[in-house]
């Protein structure tokens, strides 16, 4: 499944392996980690394993996590889970 949303600024597209690195730096700030329930560092691994399962996720067709790129600097500023209820 193809799946990604395009604003004039922005990307939102699904995860890739490649991602952890940025993910794991977005996900590492001691505040988010309290209000999301998230480790505290947030490890490589930990990255690494939920960009691994969320094709799964996907394919259910229950949950979307993706990614949001600003097309300037192509670079992911955020994340967001889409979920269907």
């Amino acid at each position: 499944m193809s799946l990604k949303l395009e604003t004039e600024r922005l990307n939102l597209q699904p995860f890739n392996k490649e991602d952890a690195s940025r993910i794991k730096e977005l996900a590492n700030n001691k505040e988010l980690a309290t209000i999301l329930g998230l480790p505290h560092p947030y490890e490589l691994e930990l990255a690494e394993e939920w960009i691994a399962i969320q094709p799964k996720q996907i394919q259910k067709g229950l949950e979307y996590p993706l990614t949001i790129v600003t097309k300037k600097k192509n670079e992911i500023v955020r994340t967001i889970t889409l979920r269907v209820s």
